[in-house]
């Protein structure tokens, strides 16, 4: 469930910083509010595409694909190991993200974007706080399959009689009883062909 909690924080952060960009740059000249002049500025966009305005042309497949993303990332994150804190927290920086995107196509046809870094005739596609959450989710993934066995689902182990409650010492008398069983057999077969050759 912790997954869920960073999405919804993350979503909430989302939401909010747009809520005030939206109004605050509504009211500037362009739309457009220096931080760092050169460097950064507040720029209020809408792009219809996807992250960094990829496939800006067909909205309907990026909306379409967000909302099977985030079908397939909630059964994901139900899936993983107890133990798996890491990757539970980039499922829900992902998640968290992709809902607060979601949430702007439905509203508005586009996502609302308002973070613009640049550096003379060089920029960087504006984007928002739900798009750095995916790329730092999706870089802690990247690093977790890299380094980690955490993004891996558990497996069902299979069933051994220590695992139905036996201990392993009861199991070891038990092969051992059972290998002196056969040692005497032997010998008493082994026993009785001699007697019956000597008659």
């Amino acid at each position: 469930m912790w997954f869920l909690v960073t999405a919804g924080l993350v979503l909430a952060a989302d939401l909010t910083s747009k809520a005030v960009m939206l109004k605050f740059l509504s009211a500037q000249p362009n739309g457009r509010y220096p931080l760092v002049p050169g460097l950064l500025d507040l720029y209020l966009q809408f792009n219809p595409g996807g992250a960094f305005s990829i496939f800006h042309s067909r909205p309907l497949f990026i909306t379409s694909f967000a909302i099977v993303a985030v079908v397939a990332l909630v059964w994901w994150g139900y899936r993983l190991r107890p133990d798996a804190h890491a990757a539970r927290i980039a499922i829900g920086l992902i998640l968290g993200g992709a809902v607060g995107n979601l949430v702007d196509r439905l509203r508005f046809g586009a996502v609302v974007d308002f973070i613009h870094v640049y550096w003379r005739e060089w920029y960087w596609p504006t984007f928002n706080l739900a798009d750095t959450a995916i790329c730092i989710g999706v870089g802690l993934m990247v690093l977790l399959s890299l380094f980690s066995d955490e993004l891996v689902p558990p497996h069902k182990q299979p069933t051994t009689p220590s695992a139905a409650g036996e201990s392993p010492e009861l199991i070891h008398g038990a092969t051992a009883n059972t290998k002196e069983d056969a040692h005497n057999a032997r010998h008493e077969n082994r026993c009785s062909e001699n007697r019956t050759s000597n008659e």
